[in-house]
């Protein structure tokens, strides 16, 4: 057949179809799971790849149910301080420039109560009154 293209010749384009990998989240600090007490506080450092590169790449950690905490959305949050007792998952997720996210990467903090301040026991006296475990004695 005869076209503008020349005899028996077609012209065919076809689109590349790119396939996007969903980049890879990590955790770098803290390294394991781990106890604190009330009041302390925990270094949180992510790193996301993305064979794609990390242009447009947005970042997401949650640190727990109930925590008191809000999200972050920077790689690397610092130093987070837990001011309610219990056992929190925190995770953290990246998402790439076409949307995909990575699979959320988690570590558990179990925040205590600290425990109560040891009172010294009371100096026994030869005389006079004195006070032990909650009673008062006195000598005559």
């Amino acid at each position: 057949f005869d076209t503008i293209f020349g005899a028996g010749r077609a012209n065919v384009y076809v689109a590349a179809e790119s396939s996007n990998v969903a980049p890879s989240a990590t955790i770098d600090e803290p390294v394991q799971d781990g106890t604190i007490e009330l009041g302390d506080s925990v270094s949180f450092l992510g790193t996301c790849t993305d064979t794609n590169g990390t242009e447009g790449m947005t970042y997401a950690w949650n640190f727990g149910e109930g925590s008191g905490i809000n999200s972050s959305a920077v790689e690397d949050p610092g130093a987070v301080t837990f001011g309610t007792a219990g056992t929190f998952t925190v995770s953290f997720t990246c998402t790439d420039g076409f949307g995909t996210a990575s699979v959320a990467t988690t570590r558990k903090v179990t925040v205590t109560e600290p425990a109560p301040a040891q009172t010294p026991a009371p100096t026994p006296s030869t005389s006079g009154s004195q006070t032990s475990a909650g009673c008062s004695l006195i000598r005559q």
